[in-house]
């Protein structure tokens, strides 16, 4: 209790610290977006040579790139949940994707996993609810943390955005894959070079701007792009590409090339909504991904692994935010943050009182954000991830945690009882694990993760 009343304490100081520095004295409007599946090297503010990025890249010009951003899970669902509860997949129970009650489970495996997660209980209160006394929150696009439906990616009409704090939003596929009628699959638009498809959640989006512009916001803009399947329509598009990557690229690397440039047009039209609004000033920023890329199509030649796994490529994420004027443009941070920072850095900056700092995992971001945040605290900071399921598909994923902490991450299997320990400063890539030359620190950074795993009660997996 007193470490909550400290933490309580810090936190209002701070808050007022930032409206009283900040060249803007309002609350900001939040604009949450947030990409599915996007690697940490498939932009070109990342380094990528082949796609082309022009919005994100200009968004980063103005704001702050994070190098060493991470998502809470390898996974869709329950980097989700904890991107807006500020609480670990582990601390939430909730570490794979929402799945209905009777799904099958790997059949064979050494270890026995958890049951599937389900439906984010209403019980948790997210960042919107939060918010929500005195802003207007819209949620547009992809949800996926519910099975009430038992329609894949829908909302339920109990679990769902509305039930947790968002007052506008609409569950559209928009012009992704996902929306293709049974015509449309496999075949080609006759749009001509140069333009792209309408996007209705990119639409609706720009039309809460609109019609909120005047109140305090929440856009929450949660877009399909470029989750599999990946199959753009454009013909223009695939041509520049099919042309760009060469002969030998795949059609998944062509088509993967061509959903990144369109979820860049279309960020590039909320963007240009923001500045036509001349919301820009008064408006937080976040983009950011999911978890990391898909191996099938994102490649990364500097990290290791990818969706599903607790390798660097499955978590590390392109993380950029702009607030103009407060933010310094052209900003680059090193230091690690998790995707359940963004609950209490977005209750900082909205004024939400009385914060249960106790009961989440996130810490506010906010001075780093405003270049104050470059402590040796916040470069040894704990970040930690769990993932005891598997996942034979793809990439064969058997249950897995993680810690960072500083230039140090260890990832222990459970299946074999063994760890493995990576110094992140002068090995990124992690080809080489240290534990045996490095034993004392393995052992350290084990009892840290397990001391973490059980002081929020996480589910493990056991014998079968």
């Amino acid at each position: 209790m007193h470490k909550c009343l400290i933490g309580l304490v810090s936190l209002l100081l701070c808050f007022q610290g930032v409206m009283a520095g900040g060249k803007n004295p309002n609350r900001p409007n939040i604009i949450f977006i947030l990409v599915d599946d996007l690697g940490w090297a498939d932009l070109a503010t990342y380094g990528n040579s082949i796609h082309e990025t022009p919005n994100i890249d200009r968004l980063a010009a103005s704001g702050m790139t994070f190098t060493d951003a991470y998502a809470s899970a390898p996974i869709c669902s329950a980097s989700r949940a904890s991107l807006l509860t500020g609480k670990s997949p582990a601390r939430l129970g909730f570490e794979f994707v929402t799945k209905p009650d009777d799904s099958d489970v790997p059949e064979g495996t050494l270890l026995r996993q958890p049951r599937y997660p389900r439906d984010l209980p209403l019980s948790e209160k997210t960042i919107a609810e939060q918010i929500s006394p005195t802003y207007v929150c819209g949620y547009f696009g992809k949800w996926h943390l519910t099975q009430e439906n038992d329609r894949y990616l829908g909302w339920g009409n109990m679990f769902g955005p509305f039930q947790q704090g968002f007052r506008v939003g609409a569950e559209h596929r928009g012009s992704h894959s996902y929306g293709y009628s049974p015509a449309e699959k496999g075949t080609f638009s006759n749009l001509a070079s140069g333009t792209f498809p309408v996007d209705s959640v990119t639409e609706l989006s720009i039309r809460f701007l609109e019609q909120h512009r005047d109140a305090p916001f929440m856009l929450y803009y949660s877009m399909y792009y470029v989750h599999a399947p990946v199959k753009t329509r454009s013909k223009w598009l695939y041509d520049k590409y099919r042309e760009k990557l060469g002969s030998a690229a795949s059609e998944e690397l062509i088509h993967y090339a061509a959903f990144i440039e369109t979820m860049d047009h279309y960020i590039g039209q909320l963007l240009q909504a923001v500045e036509q609004l001349k919301l820009g000033e008064n408006t937080l920023i976040v983009f950011t991904s999911d978890n990391g890329g898909d191996p099938r199509f994102s490649k990364s030649e500097s990290l290791r692994g990818g969706k599903w796994t607790l390798y660097e490529a499955g978590i590390r994420i392109p993380t950029i935010v702009c607030w103009k004027n407060v933010i310094k443009a052209g900003a680059i941070s090193r230091i690690p943050i998790n995707g359940y920072d963004w609950y209490p850095t977005i209750a900082e900056l909205t004024g939400v009182p009385n914060l249960p700092k106790c009961t989440i995992d996130g810490q506010s971001i906010v001075p780093v954000l405003l270049g104050k945040g470059q402590s040796t605290t916040d470069k040894n900071r704990i970040l930690y991830w769990h993932f005891p399921f598997y996942h034979p598909p793809v990439v064969n994923s058997k249950p897995q945690s993680a810690i960072r902490m500083g230039k140090y991450k260890a990832i222990y299997f459970y299946e074999e009882d063994r760890i493995e320990l990576y110094d992140l400063d002068t090995d990124s890539a992690e080809q080489h694990d240290i534990s045996r030359a490095e034993p004392a620190q393995a052992s350290t950074m084990k009892k840290l993760l397990f001391d973490k795993l059980d002081l929020v009660h996480a589910r493990m997996p056991v014998k079968n």
